[in-house]
């Protein structure tokens, strides 16, 4: 909430396309979320709605939402855009997720959602306010599709790091067969390089190999990732 800043003021989004592929994709997963939860209290299926909470809460909003966007508060300049994108992109996901989980945690979102910045028109207490609705625009499977594949090769660049060096970045490289994973991994580079926590990604084409001294995992058949961990370990020692 801190990250909204004191004089935020929340506003409707209108450009939705111009927005952050990581904004863009943390609105879409959202508003599925909206789906799914709706569809689970219609059903009586409680636990199912408490499960589609927990993994939109944890799983997308803070693992990778809340980490890809950091390097976007560093005050920078060039990130000024998506700065700005980033908290409607942010008080929107705490706004309907507050009232999204109300039936499920009703004190603890009330507290918290009366915290937030005040919307124009915005009801004086969560629990007369209205239940999220899926909003059409936010949709866009396209962009969820790629994320996976991105996501993936994150988990596979977390678990190739080594454990006595958790604080240190290494190169990542990432093999790719065919056009359209090559343009996702391009495309995510900034994204995978924060959420991944590597030096820097180079992304490798069908004939290229991967430098010596390289941990190697298989993502899918079409993507292989590297993490250049020569140098890691003392022999001498």
């Amino acid at each position: 909430m801190t990250k909204l800043g004191d004089d935020y003021c929340p506003r409707e989004i209108h450009t939705i396309e111009s927005m952050p592929l990581i904004c863009q994709w943390t609105l879409s997963v959202l508003n599925k979320a909206v789906w799914k939860t709706i569809s689970a209290f219609e059903s009586y299926k409680f636990s199912d709605a408490s499960t589609v909470l927990y993994s939109w809460w944890q799983y997308q909003f803070c693992d990778v939402f809340i980490e890809a966007v950091k390097p976007y508060f560093e005050n920078l300049s060039e990130f000024e855009y998506a700065r700005e994108a980033s908290r409607d992109t942010l008080w929107i996901s705490l706004d309907t997720g507050l009232r999204l989980l109300h039936p499920v945690m009703p004190f603890i979102t009330e507290e918290l959602w009366q915290r937030l910045p005040r919307a124009q028109g915005k009801k004086e207490s969560i629990m007369i306010s209205e239940y999220p609705s899926v909003v059409e625009a936010w949709t866009n499977e396209g962009i969820e599709e790629d994320l996976e594949i991105v996501n993936a090769a994150v988990r596979k660049f977390r678990s190739l790091r080594p454990q006595c060096n958790e604080n240190r970045r290494f190169p990542a490289f990432a093999l790719c067969r065919g056009h359209h994973i090559t343009n996702i991994m391009k495309t995510y580079e900034f994204e995978i390089t924060t959420l991944a926590s590597v030096s820097s990604l180079k992304v490798l084409v069908e004939n290229d190999i991967a430098p010596d001294g390289c941990a190697e995992d298989i993502v899918n058949k079409n993507l292989t990732v590297y993490l250049k961990l020569e140098g890691t370990l003392d022999t001498e020692t």
